[in-house]
């Protein structure tokens, strides 16, 4: 191979005359602006496949190119080499700019409305759904912020809601509940074409309406299987519908065990599905149920009380040679005293024997990381102590059987706030001056409480927003899985459990990327949003309007 210059003009001959697969193996360990200097050598194909499979351990990816990996011999030969050197150097960008100060201030959408937001979700880092409690659904094209479809004039006011979107189709399917006599349920469905044309949009269609109780919860909905998923004081039910559906034939309930005086405040936060399971998230316990059992297959108790939560979607994995199942996500829980917990919940599935009907279930809930509101929550390893290696293999093991495993117990400390880790997060005093690096624990006084707070559907990356105390800063907090290679923060619990590595946690690492001031209680932020692969983040506020906030276009590498 003849000698060749680097993009700077430098040569690079000596490496050069490795023979070519020494020189590729060299190549796929490289840092990505060194792997661009190499400009010939750089368009190998292998280079760019190797790349992308490191890249999917802590990047998000494409449903279309996730799939290709998955079966590389079969799909991935379909992409071109240029394709797949694109896109690896486009996901290294934007990993690069998740984590910086976004510029200027919030664009707010237009055509947003006064009123009272119930939630925000966004699909295919495009299609924004806003519902509103008077009865309104908006869904927004994040590409370019412009309106795509409306359900308004209903005449009615809701008060929870389910929303899903097939990847395949585009087609949007959202659930509602109404809160005022008539109690129904309402689904509706929505083509949001991916080519947008006058003629493509079709509008909201009324799929399913049926009666329900007036205390009745919204939590999930599976357009797959048609069912939703809803719930009452210890009671969750899980509805099909068809075109000939009748509400007392095409609805399982599955009773919650009270567990003494603890279950009358132990209620429940969220259900979602994993698998072919059913999660049901309390207060301060985790439960899996099956469709068609009435009882929890398997328990997970926690020590903090949990307000809110939210989950990245389930991945399901099967090993052929095995025949066992596993069924993983991640999910963001808040402690309005402690903080924001990171857990990864994986449900095993192991071959049955023949001798029941049962398939063995194993549970594994692994706190993975904290974002501390309150002291002795995390406090540094003594000097000299070992220091925990990657998150994934620093988290605490917990459930494994279908009895309650107590989390650890954090105990209030006086460790001096002064010797906490700091990461290196920014802080904006208005929108126009340039962002500087705060330590991120250095001061837990000014901690205040988190408004919102969302995971990306790939679990791969997520965002709070914080108030703080007496103040009227809001800012928006940024984390993002980190790469293999990279080693965690020197921290672990605080807890009335032995100290040795396998107890041991850490303090979730992030960045404060936008910070807003506003005296009008009308610009609190309520929840939140945003495009897991794009890195847009939308805003919704108090008053209803909404707010985008883009990556800034620069160069990073």
């Amino acid at each position: 191979m003849e000698p060749v210059h680097d993009e700077t003009g430098s040569w690079l001959a000596p490496i050069m005359k490795l023979p070519l697969e020494i020189l590729l193996s060299i190549i796929t360990l490289l840092d990505m602006p060194d792997i661009l200097r190499f400009r010939m050598a750089s368009y190998e194909r292998i280079i760019w496949i190797s790349r992308l499979k490191e890249q999917s351990a802590y990047l998000p990816l494409s449903s279309e190119l996730s799939e290709a990996l998955h079966h590389e011999d079969q799909y991935l030969h379909a992409y071109t080499t240029p394709f797949l050197e694109k896109t690896v150097t486009q996901a290294y960008r934007t990993a690069k700019l998740w984590l910086e100060p976004r510029s200027g201030t919030a664009q707010k959408l237009k055509d947003t409305i006064r009123g009272t937001l119930m939630g925000l979700r966004m699909f295919q880092d495009r299609w924004l759904v806003a519902p509103y409690y008077e009865g309104m659904v908006f869904v927004y094209d994040a590409s370019d912020g412009s309106l795509y479809g409306s359900l308004t004039g209903t005449g009615c006011s809701w008060s929870s809601f389910g929303v899903s979107m097939s990847s395949s189709e585009s087609m949007l399917t959202i659930a509602l509940a109404r809160t005022h006599p008539p109690y129904l349920t309402e689904i509706y469905q929505l083509k949001c074409s991916p080519t947008r044309t006058t003629q493509s949009y079709t509008g909201f269609y009324l799929l399913q309406s049926f009666p329900l109780s007036f205390d009745t919860t919204l939590q999930a909905i599976k357009p797959a299987d048609k069912s939703l998923v809803i719930s009452k004081p210890g009671v969750v039910e899980i509805i099909y519908w068809d075109k000939q559906f009748h509400v007392d034939l095409g609805k399982k309930s599955i009773t919650l065990q009270l567990e003494g005086l603890e279950g009358l405040w132990n209620g429940i936060i969220a259900v979602t599905f994993i698998g072919p399971y059913v999660l049901v998230f309390k207060t301060r316990s985790l439960e899996i149920h099956g469709k068609d059992s009435s009882t929890a297959l398997l328990k997970h108790a926690f020590s903090m009380t949990f307000r809110v939560v939210s989950f990245s979607d389930s991945i399901t994995s099967h090993d052929s040679s095995s025949g066992i199942v596993k069924h993983e996500m991640t999910l963001f829980a808040y402690d309005v005293i402690q903080g924001l917990f990171h857990y990864t919940v994986r449900l095993t599935v192991l071959p049955s024997d023949g001798s029941s009907r049962d398939m063995p279930l194993s549970l594994d809930v692994r706190l993975t990381g904290i974002y501390p509101l309150a002291l002795g929550v995390v406090h540094p390893h003594p000097q000299g102590s070992g220091t925990p290696s990657a998150i994934e293999s620093s988290s605490v093991p917990m459930t494994f059987s279908a009895n309650f495993s107590p989390s650890p117990t954090f105990t209030p400390s006086h460790a001096s706030p002064g010797g906490m880790s700091s990461s290196s997060v920014y802080s904006r005093e208005d929108n126009n001056s340039t962002p500087t690096p705060i330590s991120a624990s250095s001061d837990y006084s000014s901690c205040g409480f988190l408004s919102a707070h969302v995971l990306g559907p790939q679990g791969k990356r997520g965002i709070w927003v914080e108030r703080k105390r007496s103040s009227i800063v809001r800012e928006v907090h940024v984390w993002a899985r980190q790469p293999p290679t990279n080693r965690a923060p020197n921290v672990s619990l605080s807890s009335s459990l032995p100290a040795d590595p396998s107890s041991t946690a850490v303090e979730i690492d992030r960045n404060v990327v936008y910070t807003s001031k506003s005296y009008d209680l009308r610009d609190d932020i309520t929840c939140c949003a945003f495009g897991e692969l794009s890195g847009t983040i939308v805003l919704g506020h108090r008053s209803g309007e909404l707010s985008i906030i883009r990556l800034d276009d620069r160069n990073t590498t």
